[in-house]
Formats: C-alpha cells, sequence, structure tokens
C-alpha cells in the first residue's frame, strides 16, 4: 500500500528527530572526553562515539529516507513554507551523508575523540 506524503513526512520527521537525538548524545560524549573523562576511560568513550556515530549514519542512509522524501516532493506544495525548507535540509542532510562511506564517518568520529584525548593531555601537560 502507498504511503501518502503527509504519511511519508511524518516518517521522515520522526526519523531526523532520531537522528538529532543521536548527534545530541554523541556531542555530550564529546565534551564529557574534554571536562569530566576519568582516567582509563578515553578508549572506551572512543569506541562509544564510533559506534553511534555508525548507527547515525546507518540511519541517516537508509534507502526508506529517499523514498520518503520522493513520495513528500510529490506534493511538496501542499507544505507549509516551514515544512517545505524542512523537507529540503533533510534531503541536503541525507545527500550529504550517502556521499560520506559508513567507514570514512567512523573514522572521523574516532579521529574527533582521539583529538579530543590528545588536547586533554596536552592541557594537563601544563
Amino acid at each position: 500500500m502507498a504511503q501518502s506524503a503527509s504519511q511519508s513526512y511524518e516518517f521522515l520527521k520522526e526519523r531526523f528527530s532520531l537522528i538529532r537525538h543521536l548527534r545530541d548524545a554523541l556531542s555530550i560524549l564529546k565534551s564529557d572526553m574534554v571536562t569530566t573523562m576519568p582516567k582509563g576511560g578515553a578508549s572506551d568513550r572512543t569506541h562509544q562515539s564510533v559506534a553511534i556515530a555508525k548507527v547515525r549514519h546507518e540511519k541517516l542512509t537508509d534507502q526508506n529516507i529517499q523514498d520518503w522524501i520522493n513520495n513528500v516532493e510529490s506534493e511538496l506544495d501542499s507544505l507549509t513554507n516551514w515544512d517545505q525548507a524542512n523537507v529540503k535540509a533533510m534531503k541536503r542532510m541525507y545527500l550529504h551523508a550517502t556521499s560520506v562511506p559508513e567507514g570514512l564517518a567512523a573514522e572521523e568520529a574516532r579521529l574527533s575523540s582521539v583529538g579530543n584525548q590528545l588536547h586533554s593531555q596536552w592541557l594537563e601537560s601544563g
């Protein structure tokens, strides 16, 4: 059964809400690394950051997103200006994410964590 454009838009909003929460969780982990990281916890925090980055990338590159966007775009004029802009932003995020391999997204998260660790070590060294 085909989905209506409004159903597809609701699916998009739900998915991008989850993606935003994953991004926020990643930001909290990064902040934690810089401010309150217990001794010996950096390796675990790096693995946690990479895991969240992988899940976020998987959710953001899911083929369903492209299908939902295509469905919504077929009736874009029926949306408010705000919702139209929201769909365009979602599409931009999707296109960007699908141009980045999952391994690269994970490596970016790993290197960010390593950089935070090195920065913290440098600050502690005085």
